[in-house]
């Protein structure tokens, strides 16, 4: 149907970090395919097309997965598949992680958790990313601006890597809690 839909063996590898033992109205299949849609596209909720199913029903999958780490889990799934086949040295996991940040201006309403950022002299919020030599996402947390700006204040969760790079810029704390457990 699209080309962000997902093949046969993409969906094969999916399903097993899936719950679907109970039966539904909508294919969890279908619903994925919705979100990704939604990612590459860069629509709109309620923009998704008639093809996929309601936009509450992917909203709240998306959600849930979200609160109860399953994208998380996934992802660490298939970063530690990828890196089997196509790493070097074969490791699940990287010996270096690099860690950046942006620093994202927001309007005045609808943030909630916004700061300042004193050395870009932004107000809203701060994107963190950390990623190994490949380029495989290993955890990603979007957080209100702190007035940090001191290198060498970054931190990354270290339970696999042995070094983590970091640029001035990414400099305030990157949540333990947000890299893949």
């Amino acid at each position: 149907m699209y080309e962000t839909d997902l093949t046969d063996f993409q969906w094969q590898v999916m399903q097993n970090a899936l719950p679907i033992a109970r039966r539904r109205k909508y294919s969890l299949r279908l619903i994925l395919n919705a979100l990704l849609y939604l990612t590459k596209s860069g629509c709109q909720w309620r923009l998704l097309p008639n093809e996929f199913p309601p936009y509450p029903i992917c909203f709240y999958s998306f959600r849930r997965w979200q609160t109860d780490g399953r994208w998380a889990r996934l992802n660490k799934r298939l970063v530690e598949a990828d890196r089997q086949q196509s790493a070097p040295s074969g490791q699940p996991s990287p010996s270096v992680a690099i860690v950046d940040a942006q620093s994202i201006k927001n309007s005045d309403r609808g943030v909630p958790a916004k700061g300042f950022d004193g050395h870009k002299h932004i107000q809203g919020r701060k994107r963190q990313l950390a990623g190994d030599t490949g380029g495989r996402l290993l955890a990603a947390h979007v957080g209100r601006l702190t007035r940090t700006t001191e290198p060498g204040a970054g931190r990354c969760s270290k339970s696999s890597t042995n070094k983590a790079l970091s640029d001035y810029s990414s400099c305030s704390p990157m949540p333990a809690t947000t890299a893949a457990p």
